[in-house]
């Protein structure tokens, strides 16, 4: 069985207020609509640290997701970036990490060059220590 081809052809990105990202994208597998909100910190974190809300998009629809303390990362990394992406695009969305929560709340972004590694680490469960 040969597999769909799966190609994007065109990506609207749209950011209806302060605390919202929206895009959606038509493809050869159609059109998605998707959305999240952005908390003060992710806003603040987004600004510092991914110049541009498109690598944090790009990371988010095609990095590798890993569910770590009841969060999930989504990492950018080369193997899963399509190479059709523009480069300097691409270049900014390598190594982003971006955190989500359960309610699809976007709450931190970072660059690291060993993320991947870094939260395949982490605990399954985020533990708590009482005084």
């Amino acid at each position: 069985m040969k597999a769909i081809d799966s190609r994007v052809l065109d990506v609207v990105y749209s950011q209806s207020d302060l605390f919202h990202l929206n895009y959606h994208m038509t493809s050869t597998r159609g059109d998605r609509n998707l959305s999240w909100s952005i908390t003060n910190h992710a806003q603040k974190r987004i600004s510092q640290r991914a110049k541009n809300y498109e690598s944090i998009l790009i990371t988010i629809e095609y990095g590798e997701c890993l569910f770590k303390q009841n969060l999930c990362f989504y990492i950018a990394t080369n193997k899963s970036l399509p190479k059709h992406i523009d480069p300097k695009l691409r270049n900014a969305a390598l190594n982003t990490v971006v955190v989500v929560s359960n309610d699809g709340a976007i709450i931190t972004c970072y660059k690291c060059a060993s993320g991947l590694k870094k939260i395949k680490k982490k605990s399954a469960r985020l533990y708590r220590f009482s005084a």
